[in-house]
This record gives C-alpha cells, structure tokens and sequence, in this order.
C-alpha cells in the first residue's frame, strides 16, 4: 500500500523574486498510480537536476529531499544585480508491501518517476489444524 504519510513534511523557502524564480517556489506535485505488479510515482520537479533530489528509504517511509540553488546576473551600465535563491523541499510517503531492493528512480524532462515493486503476496495453503 503507498499512501501520503500524516507527517508529511512539505516546506519551501518562498521568495519574493521575479518569474526567474517561480518554477522553483511551488510546490511538488504529486501523481500515485497503482499498476498490478508495481506503484509509479511521478513528482514535477521543473528545473531541478537530478544531483539535487535524495531519495531515501527507511522504516516503510520513502522520503523526497530537494535542494536547490538558482542564481540570476543582470548587468546595466554599471548597475549589476544578483540574486540567489537557496530552498529546500520534502514529501514523505508510507509505502507499505513494497519490494524495497527493487525500488528504482529516474529524473526526465522536470519529471521524476520512482518505480516501487509490489511484494508478491503468498496465497495461504490450507491445512488441518491439531487440537490438542
């Protein structure tokens, strides 16, 4: 079972810069789809490279870490603007019954995608039980 976790802990740094900096600021959005064998999670993380995202997993937990540097130069006469925008982001998500060793991510096109294999369930074999 993949489900948003109650402690889930969205927090961005939100800034007051121009639309340089708009993609970065909003919030990561979340797709969950269920496949027979497996989950596909996709999260939109427009702008950021892949060298930046940390996914980890632990306790049942599977945690999205984001941190991210954005820069911006402009240069008039002899005016010069720069500004820096440093932010961090995180989802949490219990992922219940989940192949844990098998778990693969990919980041394409602002979109990254994490695969999460289902553990086979094991259908119970019937038997007499002794009573003693």
């Amino acid at each position: 079972m993949l489900k948003l976790n109650k402690r889930n802990n969205d927090s961005l740094l939100n800034y007051d810069f121009d639309d340089f900096f708009t993609p970065f600021t909003n919030k990561m959005n979340v797709d969950i789809l269920e496949k027979e064998d497996s989950y596909l999670l996709k999260a939109d993380i427009p702008g950021i490279d892949k060298k930046d995202v940390e996914l980890t997993i632990k306790d049942d937990l599977l945690t999205i870490n984001i941190k991210a540097e954005e820069q911006k130069k402009e240069k008039h006469d002899n005016f010069i603007r720069r500004e820096r925008v440093y932010g961090s982001m995180q989802r949490i998500f219990t992922v219940e019954g989940i192949k844990q060793d098998e778990i693969k991510a990919e980041v394409n096109k602002g979109v990254l995608k994490i695969v999460l294999p289902k553990e086979t369930k094991t259908i119970p074999k019937e038997r007499i039980i002794q009573i003693q």
